[in-house]
């Protein structure tokens, strides 16, 4: 390899380490594990091995392997990591194929966020498989991964796994982290995500709009008088051309969640019936013993 290619490698492995990954390095890899393999940050190994917060000390090392004058020092960085078996970050270093830096810089983020432990691997797994997000090999991989107890791992390719598969794969995934209520993971990525949906757009304000609608029906009268539940009128509604389809895919989902709601009532409304029987039975039974 040339000494400009070199440099080109390097450089890229810099921004890796520095602006996409620092944040799960931080919070996965135990730096005393790799002084061994890279002597020339010796000089903060009596440090290293004196802080007792693994968090700090992945910190300092890499402000230090930031500054130190090495030449090709994030190859031996990388090297280092694959001799202590990190092999997760190992992988996402040597692949280049990233199709959006900046995204993919913001989901990883999530790490420093320590935002991380609220995302359940499998679960948004399968959403992601389903929009061909990531591949077979990696969903299986990361169940694998969680099986195992190894949460943060799973996390992380999940997270690391999503950028490489399409070009639009940001957006997609704001809309399964909606579909997921996970809407503060949505809003931390993209904090104007629902102001651009619009009115009647994502899942709060589909939910807003049915409260909404269900109160003015119950005001006006269009009550079923057994259950007191508003009729669902959408289901007659008819999509409009232009408007975005996850919106009726969103009111399909709150009517079915509905119509579950409803035979739930019907089945409390005939226990309640039951009860108010046996009550009535009771009752005259102590009327006649009284009388007798």
């Amino acid at each position: 390899m040339s000494k400009n290619s070199l440099t080109v490698a390097n450089v890229h492995l810099d921004y890796l380490v520095n602006e996409v990954y620092r944040p799960y390095i931080i919070s996965k890899v135990v730096v005393k594990h790799l002084m061994s393999y890279m002597p020339f940050m010796n000089e903060i190994l009596p440090e290293i091995y004196t802080l007792s917060d693994s968090k700090t000390s992945a910190v300092l090392f890499l402000d230090h392997l930031k500054k130190v004058d090495e030449p090709g020092k994030y190859q031996a960085f990388k090297e280092a990591l694959g001799h202590a078996n990190y092999q997760n970050i190992v992988k996402a270093l040597e692949d280049e194929d990233i199709r959006d830096d900046f995204n993919h810089k913001k989901i990883m983020e999530l790490f420093h966020k320590e935002i991380q432990q609220k995302i359940d691997p499998s679960i948004l797994a399968e959403d992601l498989l389903a929009e061909e997000l990531i591949s077979q090999d990696q969903f299986d991989e990361i169940r694998n991964l969680e099986e195992k107890k190894n949460t943060m791992d799973a996390v992380f390719l999940l997270l690391d796994s999503i950028p490489r598969m399409k070009d639009q794969w940001f957006e997609t995934f704001l809309k399964i982290l909606d579909r997921n209520e996970r809407k503060e993971l949505v809003e931390i990525l993209d904090d104007t995500y629902y102001s651009k949906q619009g009115d009647g757009a994502g899942s709060q304000n589909i939910s807003d709009t049915l409260t909404t609608y269900q109160d003015i029906n119950h005001e006006a009268g269009d009550v079923n008088p057994d259950l007191k539940q508003p009729s669902l009128a959408v289901h007659q509604m008819a999509e409009p051309s232009g408007v975005n389809s996850d919106v009726f895919q969103e009111i399909h989902a709150l009517r079915q969640i509905l119509q579950k709601q409803q035979q739930l009532l019907l089945t409390l409304n005939s226990k309640v019936e039951n009860i108010e029987h046996l009550l009535q039975r009771l009752v005259s039974s102590k009327g006649r013993s009284e009388i007798s």
